[in-house]
């Protein structure tokens, strides 16, 4: 995935978590190899999204109820811009409460660089 790509869906993931988890949340990111492909977890510790409305949160121009302004439009194209690097965006309920955003990028083979291995509680990712 090109580096602008990339970080315009962590910054639509981040500006998410940090605007509607609200004041005191906390916000955790991580990021690892796994096999043979990237992933990047960005979850908060907020209110979260109400059950029903999981299915429609990367629906074009879809806002939840919350009263921040936006367009309705960060999601969908964060998951549009992982999807067109044969990537996934997964989004869900943090266990314990919150959200989860999980973004999982496939890993081009590199040749005379081995597989990434993640050391007993690492994050096994590469530099």
């Amino acid at each position: 995935m090109p580096r602008e790509d990339l970080e315009q869906v962590l910054d639509v993931l981040l500006d998410n978590a940090t605007r509607y988890a609200g004041e005191g949340a906390t916000v955790v990111v991580t990021a690892q190899v796994r096999g043979d492909e990237a992933v990047v977890r960005v979850e908060d510790d907020g209110p979260g999204v109400p059950d029903d409305d999981w299915d429609r949160v990367t629906e074009r121009f879809w806002r939840g109820s919350s009263a921040e302004p936006g367009s309705g439009l960060g999601l969908s194209i964060a998951a549009a811009l992982t999807a067109a690097r044969g990537g996934e965006l997964r989004l869900g309920p943090r266990p314990g409460g919150g959200t989860l955003a999980e973004v999982r990028l496939p890993v081009p083979e590199r040749p005379g660089i081995g597989p990434s291995v993640a050391p007993p509680g690492g994050s096994g990712v590469s530099p």
